[in-house]
């Protein structure tokens, strides 16, 4: 294998760039070109997609951040902490409940929201 080696190397390798430097140059500069566009593709259509986010999250108020306990709630004093946090412009707690309806076997989630704190996040609201 180790005598195959440079007769290998010299036909795929050198043998095309020692015939023809310049196609060689211009196959590689046009191999570069077309990953660096298809990477600016990619960074534009990331940008915009992140853009569309943020401009759908200002209109329909969505949250950039939630906070979730368990089923069982957290200690009501860890909302005023997290209101007053850095990097806060307004937070919006909202109480949500599995309640069992009578006589089905369903249960309803029934969600509760400051309105007054939530129309900071949605003023369309």
């Amino acid at each position: 294998m180790s005598a195959a080696w440079p007769l290998l190397l010299r036909a795929s390798v050198t043998g095309p760039l020692m015939e023809a430097p310049g196609r060689v140059l211009l196959s590689a500069l046009g191999i570069a070109l077309g990953v660096a566009l298809g990477f600016a593709i990619h960074l534009i259509n990331r940008s915009a997609a992140d853009e569309m986010s943020a401009a759908t999250r200002s209109l329909f108020g969505t949250a950039d951040l939630t906070v979730q306990g368990p089923a069982a709630g957290f200690d009501e004093q860890l909302y005023p902490r997290l209101a007053r946090a850095p990097g806060v412009a307004a937070a919006s707690p909202v109480v949500e409940v599995e309640a069992r309806v009578v006589g089905r076997r369903d249960t309803l989630t029934v969600q509760g929201i400051d309105v007054f704190r939530a129309a900071q996040l949605a003023p369309d609201l």
